[in-house]
């Protein structure tokens, strides 16, 4: 129907990632995490809205967290195929906290990655991406205003009806609740008697 033609559509990912951060934020590379859903729209072009955390730390020795959501476009040169090639281009939301500072800055992305298919439910997908995020911190030691930060990210993506035929498999195990209806059981009909029937003996006057 409609909604399993949906489910095929739709697809999750999830996967680290590794920024490699502008020098002007004084703070030292460390990994993150990222994840996210996507749809189909086309054969070669997908939409993708993902979040991602990470937290590096900065020369003052205190945390830098950076967390915040994307969306993406993903334009596949090449599909259906064991390698596929694409090209990506976003718009997001970067949000920096730092001694107890929030600051929430618009980001642009753009890159270029790689699918590989592992089976024919699941991908592996590596992409390098290029963002580019504008505004103030409010912070001493931020001077600039804008910062351009390289991304590499490397991620599992399987389709969403994947995960709906994991949960129907586990409720077919689950038994099933009885009714409190009538029971469906044949009714016996009870047989005729296979005793001889008696004569009728009647008085007869002479």
């Amino acid at each position: 129907g409609l909604a399993h033609a949906a489910s095929e559509r739709f697809y999750i990912t999830a996967g680290p990632t590794y920024p490699l951060s502008d020098a002007q934020r004084q703070t030292e590379d460390a990994p993150g995490v990222t994840a996210g859903v996507g749809l189909s729209v086309h054969p070669r072009f997908d939409i993708e809205f993902s979040g991602l955390r990470y937290t590096l730390q900065h020369t003052s020795q205190l945390a830098f967290k950076q967390s915040g959501w994307l969306l993406d476009g993903l334009l596949f040169f090449t599909k259906d195929h064991r390698f596929s090639s694409y090209a990506i281009l976003g718009i997001g939301m970067i949000q920096s906290e730092y001694a107890a500072v929030k600051k929430n800055r618009p980001a642009v992305n753009a890159g270029i990655g790689l699918s590989t298919r592992l089976s024919e439910r699941l991908h592996l997908q590596t992409d390098l991406r290029y963002r580019y995020d504008h505004g103030t911190y409010g912070l001493d030691f931020l001077q600039e205003n804008a910062f351009g930060d390289w991304i590499i990210h490397v991620g599992l993506a399987f389709p969403l009806d994947q995960v709906l035929a994991m949960d129907k498999s586990k409720d077919k195990g689950k038994p099933r609740p009885r009714t409190k209806g009538p029971s469906l059981s044949p009714v016996k009909k009870k047989l005729p008697s296979s005793e001889p029937t008696k004569p009728i003996i009647t008085d007869s006057v002479i």
